[in-house]
């Protein structure tokens, strides 16, 4: 069997499915090929899932029996495109991607967030998960995905506070700024975070501006000040 590069899957911020030489595009052609990859590779906890799931979850509309056919098609294709070895089978029952066969920048985002690196985890999150992406006649996967982006979204602006108290700490006042106004970007609903970050010192701010010359700053503080001050 040949064997194939590794390939990287980049869905925070954007889609990207690649390997080292060539990208395999066929499978954003297939919407329930591609949010079968999704699936595979992001779900919490990581790992395998079972038949009954993936199939509730992609083809509620059929019943089990053409449910059931869908997956097993579904993962042929998904074999073709992506190398049979990157898919691991279970028994019968279980399904999973082999993380020596695909790296997902989502799995690396969770595994630097829970290793304390949060400087490597903000790197990672470039953005929203699968911004854009939509399933409408799979409710449940909608739903998932959902859930998904504001649980990453959350983790991703508690990463960027600790980021910035390290800043702070290391005297790095306009990284903490930077970082912090990142954090409220994210969590733009987390009052205590906006009032974190407006009640910073005067001199930092003045300061950051000062370095900055950066007059949208202002801008958006002021917008900031205005929302949540009483």
């Amino acid at each position: 069997m040949e064997t194939r590069q590794m390939l990287e899957l980049r869905m925070l911020g954007g889609v990207e499915l690649k390997a080292a030489e060539d990208e395999p595009a066929a499978i954003l052609a297939h919407p329930k090929c591609f949010a079968l990859l999704v699936y595979l590779a992001a779900a919490r906890p990581f790992g395998g899932h079972r038949r009954d799931t993936l199939v509730g979850m992609l083809w509620p509309e059929l019943d089990q029996e053409h449910a059931r056919s869908a997956l097993r098609k579904t993962l042929h294709r998904l074999r073709r495109i992506i190398g049979a070895e990157a898919i691991v089978t279970t028994g019968d029952d279980t399904i999973s991607l082999s993380p020596s066969a695909l790296w997902c920048d989502v799995r690396a985002f969770d595994s630097a967030v829970r290793a304390g690196l949060v400087a490597d985890a903000l790197l990672l999150y470039r953005g929203h998960l699968l911004p854009g992406v939509f399933l409408p006649d799979a409710p449940e996967f909608e739903h998932w995905l959902d859930n998904e982006r504001r649980a990453l979204r959350a983790s991703a602006a508690r990463a960027a506070w600790l980021a910035a108290d390290d800043a702070e700490r290391a005297g790095n006042i306009v990284d903490g700024v930077t970082l912090a106004r990142r954090a409220v970007d994210l969590a733009p609903d987390d009052e205590h975070g906006a009032r974190r970050l407006i009640a910073s010192p005067p001199c930092s701010m003045a300061r950051y501006h000062a370095r900055r010359g950066v007059e949208r700053s202002s801008d958006w503080l002021q917008a900031q000040v205005a929302r949540w001050s009483l």
